[in-house]
């Protein structure tokens, strides 16, 4: 995680400097790809865990994204294509994630148990509500 964020912030300094230049820089931020890589993990889950590949998929790799399917290598490639593009030539300093919605889930995940999801978490006495 702390690799991406080093990139993006790479990514504005160079949209910042650069764009006077006629630079732009933009950073594509995918979850899973399929992948020759992946393929393997997900085999090797199947193994370790003795489950199909449905069920590893869904249950392993994409628990998390509100979509559950793995980014294939052509949408990514199709996004660079635009960004890259006459069309993306306003595309300066940003992030663009392609992961079936883990982003959007992390902000709003709470780890905590259920019984107490929700709840405040500050210690009683130490903090005002």
């Amino acid at each position: 995680m702390s690799a991406k964020h080093g990139l993006e912030g790479l990514s504005k300094v160079t949209a910042l400097e650069g764009g006077a230049h006629g630079v732009s820089s933009v950073c594509i931020n995918p979850g899973y790809v399929r992948t020759p890589l992946v393929e393997k993990q997900v085999a090797d889950q199947m193994a370790v865990h003795g489950l199909s590949e449905a069920e590893v998929t869904e249950k392993v790799f994409l628990q998390m994204p509100a979509r559950k399917e793995f980014v294939e290598p052509s949408d990514i490639a199709a996004l660079a294509s635009f960004l890259a593009g006459p069309h993306g030539h306003m595309a300066t300093g940003a992030s663009y994630v392609m992961d079936g919605g883990v982003d959007r889930e992390m902000s709003t995940y709470d780890p905590s148990p259920p019984e107490v999801r929700g709840r405040s978490r500050r210690l009683e006495g130490q903090m005002t509500p």
